[in-house]
C-alpha cells in the first residue's frame, strides 16, 4: 500500500488519466487523417459550407507562424518539454485535494505532448479540422476585416490546449482565494 494520502493519489490521476486519453484521441485521430485524406487536396464535408476535414502538416507553430523555418523545430522541442515541467510542477504545487486543477493542467500537457509527438516523429504537426463560411454576407465581413474567412486547421491537441488554456485562466480570475495557501 503506498504511504501517498489518497486524495494526491486522485490528483495525480486524473492528471494523468486526462493525459494519457487526449495523447490516444489525438494521435488515433491524426493517423487516420493521414491515412485516409490526401495531404493538401482532399475535402471531406461535414456541414456544407461551414466544417470540413483536411490535411495539413504544419511545421510551425499555431497558425502556422514559422512555417517552413528548418530552425524553427529546434525551438518548439524545448519549448514543450520545458513547459510539460512547469506543468508537473504546478501540478504537484496544488493542494491535494482538487479536481478541476489537474485536469485543466492535464489537457494543456495532454495537447502539448500530442503536438509534440507529432514533431518528433513527422517533423510537422497534422491539422485536420477547418472551419470556414461560403455565407456572401459573413464572407464578406471576415474577409474585409480578418482577411480570411476560415480560421486556420487545427487538431484533437490543439482543442485540448485552448480548453485548458481558457480553464486555466478562468480559475486564476475567478477561483483565487479558494484554495488557502501551504505554510512552509
Amino acid at each position: 500500500m503506498s504511504d501517498t494520502p489518497l486524495y494526491a493519489q486522485r490528483k495525480t490521476g486524473l492528471f494523468v488519466g486526462l493525459t494519457a486519453l487526449l495523447v490516444v484521441l489525438d494521435q488515433l485521430s491524426k493517423w487516420w487523417v493521414r491515412e485516409n485524406i490526401a495531404l493538401g487536396s482532399e475535402r471531406v464535408e461535414v456541414i456544407p459550407g461551414l466544417f470540413e476535414l483536411v490535411h495539413v502538416e504544419n511545421t510551425g507553430a499555431a497558425f502556422g507562424m514559422l512555417s517552413g523555418q528548418s530552425w524553427a523545430m529546434w525551438l518548439f522541442i524545448p519549448f514543450t518539454v520545458i513547459a510539460g515541467l512547469v506543468l508537473v510542477s504546478m501540478l504537484r504545487d496544488l493542494p491535494d485535494d482538487v479536481v478541476l486543477e489537474p485536469l485543466v493542467l492535464g489537457s494543456i500537457f495532454g495537447g502539448a505532448m500530442g503536438n509534440f509527438l507529432d514533431r518528433v516523429r513527422v517533423q510537422g504537426v497534422t491539422d485536420f479540422l477547418r472551419v470556414y463560411t461560403e455565407q456572401p454576407d459573413i464572407q464578406a465581413f471576415l474577409l474585409k476585416n480578418l482577411g480570411s474567412a476560415e480560421w486556420p486547421s487545427f487538431n484533437v491537441a490543439d482543442i485540448a490546449i485552448v480548453v485548458g488554456v481558457t480553464c486555466f485562466v478562468a480559475i486564476e480570475i475567478f477561483g483565487r482565494g479558494r484554495h488557502p495557501q501551504k505554510e512552509g
